[in-house]
């Protein structure tokens, strides 16, 4: 069974100062030779799949390149989109959120010596989380090959060779 990551992330030392990553990346953006929708914020960038071929489950790549131990570091985070992302978030609250009243509602239905029926809906919002859990399971899945894409042009914009992050390699 393959581990489920959240935000599945990437670490890469590279052998140019990180000054020079920035141009190389930056100029790759201006010169419109990045096959992705990018956006820049001094050494952050933002890597989505272009409108055209974006799906449900497409990922963003948030690229972050810094100094650590006077080494230049690439240090890339695959998310899904924030909407996705926020969607998922406010759901699991709601669920969580919906099975505290519900335990409160049964304690107080058993406490007034009536069937606590209100206990049912705890069953079923742990079921909601775990369909919910697998379906980004699935999205994830079906976000590899373009994880792996992103991955893969960074590594030769950056002239750099790095193995395929685990997060991309059953793709």
């Amino acid at each position: 069974m393959q581990d489920i990551v959240l935000g599945p992330t990437f670490d890469i030392a590279l052998e140019t100062t990180s000054d020079e990553a920035e141009r190389a990346l930056a100029d790759w953006i201006r010169e419109g030779r990045c096959p992705f929708h990018a956006s820049r914020a001094g050494s952050h960038f933002r890597f989505t799949t272009p409108a055209a071929t974006r799906h449900f489950w497409s990922p963003t790549l948030n690229l972050e390149i810094r100094e650590e131990d006077g080494k230049a570091m690439l240090c890339g985070r695959f998310n899904p989109s924030p909407s996705i992302w926020t969607g998922y978030i406010l759901a699991y609250l709601a669920l969580s959120t919906i099975s505290l009243m519900a335990a409160m509602w049964g304690i107080a239905q058993i406490i007034m010596h009536n069937p606590p029926w209100a206990f049912v809906f705890i069953p079923i919002c742990f079921v909601i989380a775990g369909a919910m859990f697998w379906a980004s399971s699935v999205g994830q899945r079906l976000a590899r090959p373009e994880m792996k894409a992103m991955h893969a042009a960074l590594c030769g914009v950056l002239d750099i060779e790095h193995p395929v992050p685990p997060c991309c390699e059953h793709a």
